[in-house]
């Protein structure tokens, strides 16, 4: 994979939601800073809500953290949430330009948090890209050939031509110190449309520290964005750079 690719920039895209999530120690003191970190972004996402739910800890501290409240707010156009839990703080969008200016939002946001929660280690980052392509849109046709756009990973004489099926595919592989979780599906939306879904989630983990994690992020993006370019052909690039 060229440089250019990393670099370009496509004016058309298809992503449905893009997040990024850094997990650390389960902290009970959260939920007093919740307050203070509300003023510091009630500017940007002014919609405040909350949730009851049980964080993703080890088994044998679940039952000490039944009922743990996940505190979410949203921008007034409810393209962006913030989401926090004792053990981790995420930010999604589910409409996306440009990854510089994700980034620069979303560490501004995680920066305040952890200054406020007096955080500086965390145990897992991740990055998360999902696009939904809506078949009909990419060819005019009632037969659509999935290799004709997209690389999948099931055998090429099943796929040649669409016809009314579904599946899906998941695979988990490491790849230079971080790990990838790969999804592809085809699957029917709630009007009936035949999508193929590219859901790429790349994390690290480990003893993380705060002064690194921009580098994670966006050594997490690069690895995102090599991988969704094995996924697709040259027809899915022209019809990104189109406008």
């Amino acid at each position: 994979m060229t440089e250019r690719n990393f670099q370009e920039k496509f004016p058309k895209n298809y992503l449905t939601s893009v997040a990024c999530e850094i997990r650390f120690d389960p902290l009970l003191m959260i939920q007093n800073k919740i307050p203070e970190f509300q003023e510091k972004i009630r500017g940007e996402l002014p919609s405040y809500g909350f949730e009851s739910t049980i964080p993703v800890v080890e088994p044998s501290l679940i039952s000490q953290f039944s009922g743990v409240k996940q505190w979410m707010f949203t921008s007034k156009d409810k393209i962006k949430t913030l989401k926090i839990l004792i053990n981790r703080i995420g930010f999604i969008v589910s409409k996306y330009s440009k990854f510089e200016e994700f980034y620069e939002e979303m560490v501004k946001y995680f920066n305040d948090f952890f200054k406020i929660c007096d955080i500086d280690e965390f145990s897992r980052i991740g990055l998360r890209y999902v696009n939904v392509f809506i078949l009909n849109e990419l060819e005019d046709s009632q037969q659509i050939s999935l290799t004709k756009f997209f690389n999948v990973v099931l055998d090429k004489a099943i796929l040649e031509e669409y016809s009314p099926f579904q599946f899906e595919t998941a695979i988990r592989c490491e790849k230079d110190d971080n790990t990838l979780f790969l999804k592809n599906a085809l699957r029917d939306d709630v009007r009936g449309e035949p999508n193929y879904i590219i859901d790429i989630d790349a994390f690290k983990s480990g003893n993380l520290q705060k002064k690194d994690m921009g580098d994670i992020i966006k050594d997490l993006h690069k690895l995102e964005i090599q991988e969704f370019h094995n996924h697709i052909t040259n027809e899915i690039i022209n019809i990104l750079r189109s406008d």
